[in-house]
């Protein structure tokens, strides 16, 4: 029988889990990527040039956003 977790510690996993992830609604005329090693973060900006929020890592399901939003489709996003 294989164990895991107990419902109970399911639970709290997803509490802990759901407390830690973030949503952003920006203007996208403020946004700017740049590459740092092998991963690319994305930067946003107000209207007076200040940063809003720390860089943000573009993960995988950011990727298939952005490439859905622009209309590329995901074989040549990825090879891009």
């Amino acid at each position: 029988m294989k164990s895991g977790l107990t419902i109970v510690e399911m639970a709290q996993q997803i509490e802990r889990q759901s407390k830690l992830k973030q949503d952003y609604l920006l203007d996208t005329r403020r946004l700017q990527v740049e590459p740092f090693g092998s991963q690319l973060y994305l930067h946003t900006f107000d209207d007076h040039d200040d940063p809003l929020v720390e860089p943000l890592e573009i993960n995988q399901i950011a990727h298939r956003q952005i490439g859905t939003h622009l209309k590329i489709p995901a074989a040549y996003y990825d090879r891009m």
